[in-house]
């Protein structure tokens, strides 16, 4: 019994392990297509500004169709 509750917790790490980095990945991913977008002029540094503060860590860590999207 010991031993499937700690497999379930290594295999739950290992996860989500892998899921933050995905995270990781898409929020850099999402930084450099606004600086993109705003370098040749589709979106103001406001709109940019803006769109970087939805573009954290924790807010597609809770969204995963934005950390899927970017892939």
């Amino acid at each position: 019994m010991k031993r499937v509750v700690f497999s379930v917790i290594v295999i739950a790490g290992l996860l989500l392990f892998v899921y933050s980095g995905r995270v990781q990945k898409a929020v850099a991913v999402t930084r450099v297509r606004l600086q993109a977008r705003m370098i040749i002029g589709e979106i103001t540094q406001r709109q940019y500004e803006e769109a970087i503060k939805k573009a954290s860590f924790g807010s597609m860590f809770w969204d995963p169709r934005a950390v899927l999207a970017v892939d």
